[in-house]
């Protein structure tokens, strides 16, 4: 785990990392993809939380997803756990990448609380 925190962190300057999360964690900010609680929905495209890859939400800012492509091919892990994955869009996302950089035996481990969302991800599996 530290390295892959200390591969992500030298991918970002603290000043890109601020600017990207400023607003996606600010206070009111609804970050569940399956509603809209109000506000313009251009506003949440804009930051990055309808974001969609393989046609499924992926809950991933695209700079994020650039940084976590670049910890995969730098590190080749055979396992990536991905906690939260609601809908599923991140465990595809990474399963593609472990299948793009050709990493032998890798397997995405996917938890959520409840996969109500990802009921579907049963049937598909990235082979």
């Amino acid at each position: 785990l530290s390295r892959f925190h200390d591969a992500y962190v030298s991918a970002m300057t603290v000043d890109n990392w601020r600017a990207s999360y400023r607003d996606f964690l600010s206070e009111g900010y609804n970050y569940n993809v399956s509603h809209f609680a109000g506000g313009d929905p251009t506003m949440r495209l804009s930051k990055g939380a309808h974001s969609v890859f393989a046609g499924v939400f992926i809950q991933k800012l695209p700079t994020d997803l650039w940084c976590y492509q670049q910890v995969i091919h730098d590190l080749r892990p055979t396992y990536v756990v991905d906690l939260g994955s609601s809908q599923g869009g991140s465990a595809v996302w990474f399963a593609s990448m472990l299948k793009l950089f050709e990493i032998p035996g890798g397997k995405v481990i996917s938890v959520d609380l409840g996969l109500e969302q990802a009921y579907w991800l049963s049937k598909r599996r990235a082979e």
